[in-house]
């Protein structure tokens, strides 16, 4: 409901933060934190992510993939840009 009216919902608990995204979404101050992303439709491009260990460039995550699990921010500003499906991200200080 949020996502398909504009409206950016999260989930914020100490130390963890849970949303959805379908375009861009920059992530601040969280080095060290680990950053999984899921696909939410059969198919999610992911244009960029960068600011973390295993940046991805142009790659199509599936429900099925394990692809975007675990991944460790390195830097102060972390980019995910979906240009298509729908992105369930968590941000966890300690997983």
């Amino acid at each position: 409901y949020a996502l398909k009216n504009g409206i950016q919902a999260n989930i914020i608990e100490p130390g963890l933060q849970i949303g959805i995204t379908d375009d861009k979404k920059s992530i601040k101050n969280k080095i060290d934190f680990t950053l999984s992303i899921f696909s939410l439709s059969n198919k999610t491009t992911v244009k960029k992510l960068t600011g973390v260990k295993y940046d991805l460039y142009n790659y199509i995550l599936t429900r099925e993939s394990s692809r975007g699990i675990s991944n460790i921010i390195l830097k102060d500003d972390v980019l995910i840009d979906v240009c298509k499906g729908k992105l369930l991200y968590f941000i966890c200080q300690k997983c």
